[in-house]
């Protein structure tokens, strides 16, 4: 009787185990601090942000992918001349604009404001294949996102090929078609984005990581979730700017 009591215990805990485990959102890309080049303090991204203050938003949405916008767009072989191989390269259906997530992650330091948060979208849109101009979907407390990004009346996609809004009017009016949860890869990914913006692209007040120049964990910036397809897209928390997260990259 103690034997076999023993074995249903033993059988309990690894089933807990397993649950547990089945429940927990792994890092699929193996990220690092420090903007596009890395830094001195690289670090694993296990997709957590610490020190966050949760904003009412709803549900994150679902996500149908079932399929890219005309069918043009998508994943293509090209031949990769530094790779000596062929290579996946995302060709973006003609006339939308691409959006990704960064697959660095960086305090809100280390993001370095606007400018340097274009640059960094640019350095990982080159080394992708990724053609056009890209910026940052980031907020200062005196420039808007609204204001700093383009607005354009075509669709913008993931690197998958798949619709997040129809325009710009469709990005900004707080729902998207499915969440920015693709990197400049394609790649899926986990953890939130530094914004320092509200939906409709106007200033998170007092939440721009003292203008992006503070890594201090007393100092707030808010960002958005990456499974969010609601305002929490870009609108989710405020975070204390010693975390370490992505940031947003628009095609302009």
């Amino acid at each position: 009787m103690v034997t076999f009591r023993k074995r249903i215990e033993r059988a309990g805990i690894v089933l807990a185990c397993l649950t547990t485990l089945a429940c927990q959102d792994p890092p699929i890309d193996g990220d690092t601090a420090g903007g596009a080049n890395g830094g001195p303090d690289a670090a694993t991204d296990g997709g957590e942000t610490t020190g966050m203050n949760r904003d009412a938003g709803g549900p994150t949405g679902g996500e149908s992918d079932a399929s890219p916008m005309g069918g043009d767009g998508g994943m293509t072989s090209k031949q990769d001349a530094s790779a000596g191989a062929d290579a996946m390269v995302f060709v973006p259906p003609p006339g939308s604009k691409v959006v990704f997530a960064s697959s660095t992650i960086m305090s809100g330091k280390e993001v370095g404001g606007p400018e340097a948060a274009n640059a960094t979208c640019g350095v990982l849109a080159t080394n992708a294949g990724l053609s056009g101009t890209f910026a940052a979907w980031l907020s200062t407390s005196t420039a808007s996102a609204a204001t700093r990004l383009a607005h354009h009346d075509d669709a913008y996609v993931r690197t998958d090929g798949m619709i997040v809004a129809n325009d710009w009017a469709d990005l900004t009016d707080g729902t998207l078609a499915r969440a920015i949860n693709k990197n400049e890869l394609g790649a899926t990914v986990v953890g939130d984005a530094w914004t320092g913006t509200l939906k409709d692209g106007s200033i998170a007040v007092d939440a721009t990581c003292a203008d992006w120049t503070s890594k201090d964990a007393g100092t707030l910036g808010k960002c958005g979730s990456n499974k969010g397809a609601t305002a929490n897209w870009t609108e989710a928390a405020s975070a204390g700017c010693s975390n370490r997260l992505r940031i947003i990259c628009v095609e302009q």
